[in-house]
């Protein structure tokens, strides 16, 4: 029992820096509350630590309850985050790589790896010592023996070198910077300003035009940066034709979420369950894979809308809709360089067809990205200073941050425990996995946000399929494997529609709206996207388990 007391005050001084993290201007918490609670629970923790339970006394099984306790605070304050998102992910990784230097023995089998003979241990394996230890290990038997030897190299062997998922990174990193150098061109500017010149004021045409020009940018290049570039334009277009921005705001949002299960790029959940260390799905059978019900999911997406908001894409006589006003609009006047144009659009084509045939030429997603953004730089001679502040670092620390969270939880081994947990439910019926998939994991994705569920459970998919028990199961006698990937995808990218802070363009999409002075409130969007993510989430399982019964799923996958 002396271990909870360290337990608690744990927790509560993790509870008291979040609180100071989340509310960094003191205006939700008073800082005469958090700074004294930090200092006090501080002291609770050194002195819990020194004299009433020192790490030492501490079992396998507390260390994890304490682990576990503390993500859960992470978490909680990841869904209540706005703008602060990032400051919790630093804070919540450098403190959980504190806890994992102060339990790193209880962590790993550290004093019994010293305690062996050297004939015993030159002669052992990484599966001989999984079995003596009763649980499988995160780190190789090297690495286990470098810490043994020297617990400073923790950061250098177990968590940059192998938890970060340096090719999902590269992605992010490769993406961003082409983005970066194609918007300086006036590319994306140009595209959307001729996009809506096509609809010429009428709002239907100009929903189904932004719609399709968000979906094809979120697919191609990046969803965050496709919602901000289309809802300013999108703005600027309907205030001048004064129309509610609300339909097509809430459109270019629906679209971003839809185009998580287009490309692999074109969402990051997509992107974590894609990687070599995940599903390892190539760029073009990913496509493939959902191409059927990504026609029969657009056009419910349009049609949904249109029902949904009937009154507000009604023509009547009584609008003032005057369509001169976007003919009026030059999309050549964002165009500083027209060869910078030519050639940035020429270096995308290359990369476009990098990726899709990237499985073929035995390239990575990643190194693509990053080829094609060197290019562009050069071709272009874009302005270097400028490209670079326009990179999403924030999405790259972001995402480095949530590599480290979960490497803690995969040292712990909860992620283990939490494998064998949804195992046991699921009676190790591959079925009904992907049932608590497709539908505990949506929930949460929408609470939680879905990139972090993303991260948990493509590793607790793994060590599943790892499971040769498990992995030898067959669903409706094909390999389970593709399956659960997909079912993991959908349910991540149609959960996290569910709410406003489930996606990051949800985020953004309902700000633009609140600062045009159409504030959408937290019920308001569930009871309008929700449903349609809903309907959406159930018939992508449907069209899944219809791909696994005649054996297209696995077949695309090369399991068969």
């Amino acid at each position: 029992m002396l271990t909870w007391v360290t337990i608690v005050s744990v927790i509560g001084f993790v509870i008291s820096v979040f609180l100071w993290v989340w509310d960094d201007k003191g205006e939700k918490v008073s800082e005469k509350f958090t700074i004294p609670a930090i200092f006090l629970t501080g002291i609770a923790v050194i002195l819990s630590l020194l004299f009433i339970a020192p790490p030492h006394v501490f079992t396998h099984t507390e260390v994890q309850i304490l682990i576990v306790l503390f993500f859960v605070v992470v978490f909680i304050f990841l869904s209540l985050a706005e703008e602060e998102k990032l400051r919790v992910i630093l804070f919540g990784s450098a403190l959980s790589v504190m806890l994992m230097i102060i339990f790193l023995d209880q962590l790993l089998p550290l004093e019994y790896l010293r305690g062996l003979e050297h004939e015993h241990l030159d002669s052992l394996t990484a599966e001989q010592l999984s079995k003596e230890i009763g649980r499988k290990l995160p780190l190789t038997l090297e690495q286990l023996v470098e810490l043994a030897e020297a617990p400073d190299l923790f950061f250098e062997v177990a968590l940059f070198g192998s938890f970060i998922e340096w090719e999902v990174i590269s992605i992010v990193f490769g993406m961003s910077l082409l983005v970066a150098v194609l918007s300086d061109t006036g590319l994306f500017d140009m595209v959307s300003i001729r996009t809506i010149k096509a609809s010429q004021g009428t709002p239907k045409r100009l929903l189904v035009l932004v719609f399709f020009l968000t979906l094809i940018l979120s697919a191609l290049l990046d969803n965050t940066t496709a919602i901000i570039l289309l809802s300013s334009i999108t703005i600027t277009v309907t205030r001048g034709l004064d129309l509610n921005p609300k339909p097509y705001i809430l459109a270019e949002v629906a679209a971003t979420v839809m185009a998580g299960i287009i490309t692999v790029i074109g969402s990051l959940p997509g992107i974590l369950i894609a990687s070599k260390k995940a599903g390892n799905i190539p760029f073009m059978t990913f496509s493939l894979v959902n191409s059927v019900f990504i026609g029969v999911a657009i056009a419910i997406s349009i049609g949904y809308i249109f029902l949904i908001f009937k009154k507000e894409l009604t023509v009547t006589e009584d609008m003032r809709i005057d369509p001169t006003i976007v003919s009026f609009l030059d999309e050549w006047s964002v165009v500083d360089s027209r060869r910078k144009l030519y050639l940035g659009s020429v270096v995308l084509g290359f990369v476009v067809v990098g990726l899709v045939l990237s499985s073929n030429i035995g390239l990575s997603v990643g190194f693509v990205a990053i080829t094609g953004a060197i290019l562009a730089i050069i071709i272009t001679k874009a302005d270097i200073d400028s490209v670079i502040h326009e990179i999403e670092l924030d999405s790259i620390l972001f995402f480095i941050g949530l590599f480290v969270l979960v490497g803690a939880l995969q040292i712990s081994g909860v992620l283990e425990v939490l494998a064998q947990i949804m195992l046991q439910v699921s009676g190790g019926d591959p079925l009904i996995l992907a049932i608590i998939i497709i539908t505990v994991i949506s929930i949460l994705s929408a609470i939680v946000a879905n990139i972090p569920i993303t991260i948990a459970l493509a590793e607790v998919i793994r060590i599943l399929l790892d499971n040769p028990e498990f992995s030898g199961q067959t669903v409706f006698g094909f390999p389970v494997g593709g399956l659960l990937w997909f079912t993991l995808l959908y349910a991540v990218t149609f959960g996290g529609g569910f709410t406003p802070f489930g996606t990051v363009t949800g985020v953004i999409g309902v700000q633009v709206l609140q600062q045009e002075g159409h504030p959408v409130t937290f019920m308001d969007y569930v009871k309008k996207m929700a449903p349609l993510s809903a309907v959406l989430l159930v018939l992508g399982f449907i069209y899944l388990l219809i791909l696994q019964l005649t054996g297209i799923l696995p077949l695309l996958l090369g399991q068969i």
